[in-house]
């Protein structure tokens, strides 16, 4: 016995292996999308995180100079103190030779 496949049989078979192809193709076009895109995330979250590590740098390097700044005000402050004491003395000792005379 004899099997021959029709012409209808063949083009159908020669039209499932064509879509078939087609499918492969269209699969690797969207797994080396998948592979260009995880590698650009990728690149992103590192960017990211030096971005993240650089404000962190930053904020550290803010609060030194804030408390810098803090202790120049106490010091300014303390000589803001200073100098009204000294006028107060001056006027004491101005007051005590006015009532020595």
């Amino acid at each position: 016995v004899h099997c021959y496949a029709s012409n209808n049989e063949l083009n159908s078979v020669l039209h499932l292996q064509m879509k078939v192809g087609e499918l492969k193709n269209y699969l690797k076009e969207r797994t080396d999308d998948n592979i260009r895109l995880t590698a650009e995330v990728l690149k992103l979250q590192e960017s990211n995180n030096r971005g993240r590590a650089n404000y962190g740098e930053l904020k550290t390097k803010l609060a030194g100079k804030e408390q810098e700044v803090r202790e120049k005000e106490d010091i300014i402050l303390a000589r803001d103190e200073v100098i009204l004491i000294k006028e107060e003395v001056i006027r004491v000792k101005d007051e005590a030779i006015r009532v020595k005379e």
